[in-house]
This record gives structure tokens, sequence and C-alpha cells, in this order.
């Protein structure tokens, strides 16, 4: 069974783990739970000229009346709390890992200066890293101490017919498109910059005495990195069940309804790349299990596909078949599982084979051979040539050598894999070749760039001669 860390995603509060699209999705379309909506709102907050307290009716108009201004303040006050923790998420981030290794750049800068000799002159972390690693989480941490700053101050105010929409639209809305599509355009860089650092003993030294702290109760570097990822799909989910809250005559109603609107339409706009975030975790959760892998994680990459295929012999009368074990089965696999069996997985630049094996309660998945797909090929295999169905094959037509494992390859290699029906084999088919084709045209784009900057080369030093 896969370990707790590789099941949930690693979050320092759980509002911000990343919302899947489905189910937010759902949530939009059904608007808010039962909790926060009634099934009758009053047309009036005012009281009716010949009231009745003996009334069934009006009694009932004036719970619910109460009721909805409850679950309202509730929504506010929920809100406020899910700021007030996130900004502790960041204050934690920038007081214990941001300020202490700009100190130590500064300290490395001096003793560079000064030329003491004491002490090494190498940062723990260049300025380029923590560009890389931090992007622009200072800039984040200020505006929500401005966010958290104004809901406060509205707070001591609160009353049944106060406003919220104007914050929600001026404070945070009209800046959360550009800071987050930021974070998130940049979000690859800041995973691999911090599976690469943290392979740097000095680095990995300072994280993990960081990480002691006892204010940070449990939560890691990476988890504040992972925090802001799921930040616009919290901000949806609270801003459309508040305007699904608030009845039609309330005077915030017509505000909260058009930054219902904005919000929704922004939340579609960034929900590509936060499905790109919740991708790029996958992936770094799979190099953490690899064992033995020859290669690292790299910004591009991205988990396409994996599942339990068998690797087949070309000749029909000696097929020779691999088990190989899905990752979505790992969850499931029991005591009585067979051992050495494969995954098969399919990255946005490689395909890849491993051995699932269970080391001191978690899962590891240890490298057995990967294939180069640039210049790849692949086809589907009919039945009478290998005498199996659903096959395919997967050629590699790269030759020299392959910088991931740093080995030479002195030919083509083919792989025949067999799925275990049409739709899965014609799912696999069409992956591939989707991949093959882009990684041809980056290639192909990149050489004639490189073309382009050589012959400009050529143009300044033959003018420069000339003159």
């Amino acid at each position: 069974m896969l370990s707790p860390s590789m099941k949930k995603r690693l979050s320092y509060d759980d509002r911000y783990i990343h919302s899947s699209s489905s189910s937010f999705t759902n949530s939009i379309e059904s608007g808010v739970s039962s909790n926060h909506r009634r099934s009758r709102l009053p047309q009036s907050f005012g009281l009716h000229d010949s009231l009745d307290y003996y009334d069934d009716e009006v009694d009932n108009t004036i719970i619910d009346h109460e009721l909805v201004h409850r679950n309202r303040e509730s929504l506010i006050r929920q809100l406020h709390t899910t700021e007030k923790a996130y900004v502790a998420s960041l204050d934690l981030l920038v007081d214990l890992f941001i300020k202490p290794l700009k100190k130590d750049i500064e300290r490395a800068d001096a003793r560079r200066s000064s030329f003491s000799g004491k002490g090494s002159t190498n940062p723990i972390c260049t300025q380029r890293e923590m560009l890389w690693l931090f992007c622009n989480l200072e800039d984040l941490h200020h505006f929500h101490h401005g966010v958290l700053m104004a809901v406060e101050q509205r707070l001591r105010i609160f009353g049944p017919t106060q406003i919220i929409s104007d914050i929600l639209k001026e404070r945070i809305y009209d800046s959360l498109g550009k800071k987050y599509g930021t974070y998130l355009d940049r979000y690859n860089m800041v995973i691999t910059t911090y599976s690469r650092m943290y392979q740097y003993a000095p680095f990995r030294k300072f994280v993990e005495a960081a990480q002691k702290d006892p204010r940070l109760n449990g939560a890691t570097l990476l988890s504040l990195l992972q925090i802001p990822a799921g930040c616009v799909s919290t901000y949806a989910q609270i801003f459309i069940q508040l305007a699904n809250g608030t009845e039609p005559n309330h005077p915030d109603y017509k505000g909260l309804c058009h930054v219902k609107k904005c919000i929704y339409g922004l939340y579609e706009e960034i929900r590509p790349k936060i499905d790109q975030a919740d991708n790029i975790d996958q992936v770094w959760m799979l190099h953490q299990a690899f064992v033995n892998a020859p290669f690292q994680m790299q910004p591009n990459r991205r988990l396409i596909l994996q599942g339990e295929l068998a690797r087949v012999s070309p000749k029909p009368l000696s097929t020779k078949h691999y088990s190989l074990l899905g990752l979505d089965k790992l969850k499931n696999m029991t005591s009585d599982a067979r051992k050495n069996e494969w995954l098969v997985i399919l990255f946005s630049d490689i395909l890849m084979y491993v051995e699932a094996r269970q080391e001191a309660k978690r899962t590891v998945l240890v490298y057995k051979e990967h294939m180069s797909l640039q210049h790849a090929k692949v086809r589907t295999v009919p039945r009478s040539e290998v005498g199996l169905p659903y096959c395919f094959e997967v050629t590699s037509s790269f030759t020299g050598f392959d910088s991931l494992s740093a080995t030479a390859v002195t030919s083509p290699r083919a792989h025949i894999l067999q799925t275990k029906s049409d739709e899965e084999q014609e799912d696999w088919v069409y992956h591939l070749s989707i991949i093959i084709t882009e990684l041809t045209k980056d290639l192909e784009a990149r050489t004639r760039q490189r073309t382009g900057s050589n012959q400009t080369d050529r143009s300044n030093t033959s003018h420069s001669s000339s003159s």
C-alpha cells in the first residue's frame, strides 16, 4: 500500500490542498451545501405591520431570517479564519526560510569582499536559486497581509446589512489572477529547484534544522511551497458560497453576484494551471519513490499515463510476459500480491519501467529501464504478428548518448506491450503519438533557433572583419 505521504498532498492546512477540477465544478453547479442554502428565502428584512408572533408562518420567516444571517456571518468568519491561517503559513515560510537564506547570501558576499578567509564564501542558495525556489512568495506574503487587515477592519463594524463584496473585488479578486498566475506558471521551477537543491548537503542540513521549529507543527518547506497553488480554488469556493448564501434583497447581494461571476471566470481560466501543479506534485512524489533511477526530476516533465501492461516477446510461439503493476493498483495491493511485478509509467519525455517493492512501511519503485521518446515511433501490432490481442510497439530510433542515463545507445530498441482492451490500447497509442510529435516539434524549433543564432553570429563577425 502506498504510504500516506505518497497518497496525500503535503499541506500545512487542508483548506489549501488543491481542489480537483471535477469536484469543484460539481460544487459550483449544485450551489452551496444545505447548511448554507435555505429552501425558502424571505422577501424582506422588514417587520410586517400586522405581525402576529403566534402565527407559525411568521415565526418560520423570523427563524429563516436569523438562520440566513447566521450562515452568511459564518461564511465571512470562515473567510477570516482561512485568510489568517494562510498568512500564518506565509509568515513561517518567510521567517524560517527566506529571511535566513537571504542573510546567508549577505554573509557570503561580505566574506568575499573582505577576503577574510573565514568560513565558506559559497552561500547555501544563490540569488538565482532563491528566485527559482521562492518565485513571488514575498509579494504574495505582503499582499495577503493587506487582505487580512482589510477583512479584520470590516469585521469590527460588521452587522446584518454590512457589505463585504467590495473587499472581495478590490482587495482580492483584482490582483488574484496576476499574482497567482505568475506563481502557477513557475511552479514547475519551484518544485524542480527544491528537488535538486535538497540533494545539496548544506541546503538539506539547513532545511532539516529549520523544520524542527515547533511553530511548523509538522509542516515542511515543501508543504509550504505547495499551499499557494490551491489558493484560487479556495477563494472561489468561499466567494460562491457567500453569493449563494445571501438573500436577493440584501444590500450586498448584487455585488456578491458580480464577484461570484468574476471569480468563477478566473477559476475557469486558471484551472489548467492548477491541474498542471497537481501533475507536477505527482511527478515529484513518483521521483521520491524511485530507487536507482539514473536521472532527476525535470521542469517540463509531466505524468501522462501509468498502468498494468505486459511486456511480450516479438516471437508469437515463445511469448514471454512480464506482469506490470499500475500505480493505481498499488493502493489496493494486498499481502498476497505477486512479487517482482512491474509498472509502466509514461512521462512527457520518456517511457519508464519500474518494479514495485515494499520497504520500511513504504512502497518504492525500483528502476529497471527507460526509453527516450525523442524520434521514437509507435504503432498498433496486429494479433497475427505476435499471437496476442491489444498490443502496440514503441521503437526508439535514437542512437548516440542518452543524457538522462549517461549511457551510449548503439542501436534502436523496440518494446512490444500488451494492454487489456481495445480502448486501453488506443489510449496508449494516442498519447504516445502526441508526445512523440510534440518532442519532434520542440527539437525542430530549438534547431532552427540555434541555426538562426549561428547565422547571426557569422554575419556579425563578417561585418566586423570587413570594417
